[in-house]
């Protein structure tokens, strides 16, 4: 199974694959992004330019924008995310960014068990003001295996609907907060895990003209304040 999370300037993807069969890729390819791709289990081996990279669980390829690159091996699971620097440029200062840019330096990474943990618990959960203020942001797609969104996310974007996967168990307070252009939100049926909304989720969302809840739906409490 494969889901994906994609922003709407294309600036950011992640894609999460769950027991792939494996094989090997029909051909070299390449992207206009920076890519970190976090092998979760199983094994692959990653042609990468003209270095070979083999990969166990809890290790990382990384990939430039425009280096050639293949993979092939034996069924896996593995996170990926693609960005480009312009992404960067909208939310890290240029000391930041030249920092995270060196690790590209180097074609792969081993985590600890503590850091990688550490990572997939951030790839499960929208932080805290996560497309705050990002005005050019009207539509997202947000993909299975997401748990979580954060304190305030999507606080004073444009966004105008949105579908919320079936794995998302908490909406926190404030997470649509002042989204003054939302008129539609679905949550995707199914699930197995209860959902939380908690308060003031969608106050302030004074457009806000569909609300779809899930049979999961445990607990909400205020929904809006139109005020």
């Amino acid at each position: 199974m494969t889901e994906q999370y994609t922003d709407t300037l294309m600036e950011l993807r992640i894609d999460y694959a769950a027991n792939h069969p494996g094989g090997k890729m029909d051909s070299l390819h390449y992207h206009d992004a920076y890519e970190i791709y976090i092998l979760e289990k199983g094994e692959r081996n990653h042609l990468i330019d003209d270095t070979l990279v083999c990969l166990a669980g809890r290790e990382v390829a990384l990939i430039k924008p425009f280096e050639l690159h293949s993979t092939d091996g034996s069924a896996y699971s593995r996170y990926v995310l693609y960005f480009k620097e312009e992404y960067l440029d909208r939310y890290m200062t240029a000391r930041g960014k030249a920092a995270l840019l060196e690790v590209f330096s180097q074609k792969k990474l081993t985590l600890s068990e503590e850091a990688y943990q550490r990572v997939c618990s951030q790839l499960k959960e929208l932080g805290t003001y996560t497309f705050s203020g990002t005005t050019a942001l009207t539509t997202v797609n947000l993909a299975d295996g997401l748990q979580t969104l954060g304190y305030c996310t999507f606080y004073k974007s444009n966004l105008t609907a949105i579908t919320v996967p079936k794995t998302v168990t908490l909406v926190d307070e404030y997470a649509f907060y002042t989204t003054k252009k939302l008129k539609t939100v679905t949550f995707a049926p199914g699930g197995t895990e209860g959902l939380t909304i908690k308060r003031l989720a969608f106050g302030s969302a004074t457009v806000l003209e569909v609300l779809n809840l899930p049979a999961r739906l445990e607990t909400i409490y205020t929904v809006k304040n139109l005020s």
